[in-house]
Formats: C-alpha cells, structure tokens, sequence
C-alpha cells in the first residue's frame, strides 16, 4: 500500500512539472538609445540615454508571455522627472536588436514652470494670496506619474524649483516674494499644454530663459549665432566653419547649447545668442588677428571672452584666410576654456 501511495506521489511530481511550459525563455535584445533621455523597458530595466544596453525578456511561442512598455524619463529639473509612456511593443524570439525613436506625447500631462533662484536668499512664488507648493516625483516607472505637491514652499539660492500651472492664467496675479518685497512674474499667456517654461530670479528681477515642448525637456537650449564684424568680411562656407569649430567648442566644453542658423525665433523658443566678432587689428610691427565671444541673453551681455589674439604676417590679401584656417585647424576655440565653464555657470 505505502509502494502504490509513494508511486501515485511520485506520478504526480512528474506530471506537475511536465505540466509547466518549457518553452519561455530569456531573450537578450541589445538596445540603442540615441536619445537624451533615460529609457525604461519592462518599467524597471534601464537603458541610459545617448547609450547602449541590453534588456532581458521572456518569450512564450514565439512570443513576449506578458506586456511590454517603455517609459522616457523626461527632467523637468534635475531631481523632478516626469515620465512618459512610449509605445507598446511585442518582440519576436529571433529579434536581437531595437532602437529607441524620440518620445511621441499623446495626452496632457500639464504645463509646468521651473524657476532658478540666482538670488543671495530664499524666495517663494505667490499666486494671489496663496504660496505656490514645489512639485516632487513621487513615483517610478513602475508606479508611473505620481506628482504631488510637496510640503515645501520656500526655495534657497542657487535651488531650482517647478510648479504645475493647471489652468488659465489671464486673470492671476503671480509673484516673487524675496525679504517682504513682491516682484511682479509676468506668465505667458495662453500657455501651452505639455510646455516647460524656464525663468531666472535675480536681484529683483524676473527673466525667462527658455520655453520648450515636454519632448525637448533635456535637449540642449538653441541658441543664434551672429556675426559681428569689423574690417572684414566672410563668405557663407567661411561662416559655416566658424559655426562647426564653434559647435566643436561647445561640445568639447560639455556646454549646453547649440548653434541654430538662420532660424529668429520658433515660438519664442530661442533666448540666448551667440554674437562672435572678429575684428582685424594692425599692430606695428606685427598684423594681428583678434578674435573674441560674447554671450548676450536677451539682448543683454552676460558674459565675454578675451580676445583670442593671432599674429599674422605677410600678404594682407591673404590674411583673413591664413587666420581662418590656423584658427580653425588648431581649434583655438579651446582656449577660452575659462569662458565656456562660465557660460555653464550662467546657464
């Protein structure tokens, strides 16, 4: 009897596992991320931005056993993110690579203001007589978008703070309070949905810096560049090089910025130009080239750079085109490495 019982057990067992599918199994798919957000698959499986990874995946006949998302992770600020819900995808067991495409916004997830505190005290931001709460992320790619206002209201030098504004703004007072003195803030209207507007707070002084798409929420802020000249005059493909040794610099520097030509405005989206003058100056008993940046905000200078200063001898004919081309070929853009690290200060 205890024979019979142990076999009937031991039928079972094998039955059970019999039973259980043998064909799911893991699947590494490489990824390639190409964009300036953090991606997540399967809400807990990381794929950093400008990156490549891989992800592991379970396939079931042929295909994924359950569903499959990815999430962008999208900075309003650098401890806020926001996330966004990509595409579903359904991935083939012979499939071995994927790549990521830039994040499409198919519902409103709301307008919001970040405002940077270059003050020397703490502030807040009023809308009546009410004080505006800080927006924090409560939740994960796997929790999704849980934003919430935070119990804080008040915000130190050099914090960067972002506010949810929900609802039309026309008939609102908004303001700055800094040390008992209310500093009008000025919001756009109408504001758009799935926006992100920048300001700076500073000695008084309210200025927006930047206003974007949720989906270039990351992305490097564009700026203009200009061409200030004195005593000289370059063609296009001599202004083109200047505006890629420029891009080179920036890039080299890890700035945020880049060059956008021949472009004014596109929805009040460009606020910082790059003017570069090049003034030619003759210096006894040496012609000398100068060559210097300024970084104007609104019109406004806020920061400059001293002259790059480039002897040239020789046929004054010839001039220009020997400066442009030792200029260019030794990158000498990459001296100035005291003005770009400022420039990333100021941003």
């Amino acid at each position: 009897m205890i024979i019979i019982k142990g076999f009937f057990i031991l039928m079972a067992v094998i039955f059970f596992f019999s039973s259980v599918s043998t064909d799911a199994s893991p699947v590494t798919i490489t990824i390639n991320n190409p964009t300036c957000y953090n991606v997540y698959f399967d809400e807990k499986q990381l794929i950093e931005k400008y990156s490549n990874g891989t992800v592991t995946l379970y396939i079931e006949g042929g295909m994924l056993s359950r569903e499959f998302d990815i999430w962008y992770e999208l900075p309003l600020s650098s401890n806020v993110p926001l996330y966004i819900k990509g595409d579903h995808r359904t991935f083939r067991e012979n499939q071995t690579t994927f790549t990521i495409n830039e994040p499409q916004i198919t519902e409103n997830y709301g307008t919001f203001i970040l405002i940077k505190n270059r003050a020397g005290n703490a502030i807040t931001f009023w809308t009546g007589g009410t004080v505006n709460p800080l927006l924090e992320q409560r939740g994960t790619p796997s929790q999704h978008n849980i934003l919430r206002a935070s119990d804080k209201r008040e915000f130190s030098p050099g914090e960067t703070a972002v506010f949810d504004i929900g609802r039309d703004t026309r008939h609102d007072d908004y303001f700055i309070r800094d040390s008992r003195v209310d500093v009008p803030f000025e919001v756009p209207s109408p504001l758009n949905r799935n926006y992100l507007y920048v300001f700076e707070y500073s000695a008084n002084s309210i200025t927006q810096t930047d206003s974007r798409p949720l989906t270039e929420a990351g992305l490097p802020a564009p700026i203009t560049v200009e061409f200030d000249l004195n005593n000289i005059e370059l063609n296009q493909d001599d202004k083109n090089r200047l505006i890629q040794a420029l891009t080179t610099a920036l890039e080299h520097h890890k700035v945020p910025l880049r060059p956008v030509e021949n472009e004014n405005s596109y929805e009040g989206r460009i606020f910082y130009s790059m003017r570069i003058s090049i003034n030619t100056r003759i210096t006894q008993p040496t012609n000398q080239n100068d060559f210097s940046l300024t970084l104007l905000r609104n019109g406004t200078e806020i920061r400059s750079s001293i002259a790059i200063r480039n002897p040239i001898t020789g046929n004054p004919d010839t001039r220009q085109e020997r400066f442009l081309n030792n200029f260019i070929r030794n990158n000498r853009l990459n001296d100035i490495s005291t003005f770009f690290e400022s420039i990333i200060n100021d941003l």
